[in-house]
């Protein structure tokens, strides 16, 4: 009785361990080369809420996203997720800085610094204030993909 016992114990424990293997399915890391895994996670998460089931994981320190690739929509997570992952652009941004007076109304323009960066990268410049004092200004461009939903 106690052999028999033990032996519907493991049948079950087998059942089980199957059942959560198929429910897991295969994993495929996906690495990210231009975008961090948590942003591009967030940004298909909220365009396509469908989609947020196929990830497993994110590896921050390697900057991927784990899948179940045997999930029938693993073909189109991975193609959302290229179309992320892009290459930044090259940003010139062009700024002018104007001074008003409030009780003239009249505008002088203080600065026009012109300066390159990286989409997604912080670029700062210094603005000189009529206090003598100097404020800086940091800028991140970012572009906002445009995924089509079928």
């Amino acid at each position: 009785m106690k052999k028999l016992t033990c032996l519907l114990v493991a049948l079950n424990l087998i059942m089980l361990s199957g059942f959560a293997a198929a429910e897991n399915g295969a994993l495929e890391e996906i690495t990210l080369s231009h975008l961090e895994a948590t942003d591009a996670y967030q940004t298909l998460k909220n365009d396509f809420p469908e989609l947020a089931d196929i990830v497993r994981s994110i590896q921050i320190d390697k900057n991927s996203i784990s899948i179940n690739r045997d999930h029938p929509k693993a073909a189109a997570f991975r193609k959302s997720l290229a179309q992320l992952d892009l290459e930044p652009k090259h940003i010139l941004l062009q700024i002018k800085v104007t001074e008003v007076n409030e009780s003239t109304g009249t505008e002088r323009v203080v600065s026009r610094p012109s300066l390159f960066t990286l989409e997604r990268q912080p670029a700062t410049i210094s603005v000189p204030s009529s206090n003598g004092k100097e404020m800086k200004i940091t800028i991140i461009a970012r572009s906002v993909p445009v995924i089509a939903k079928k």
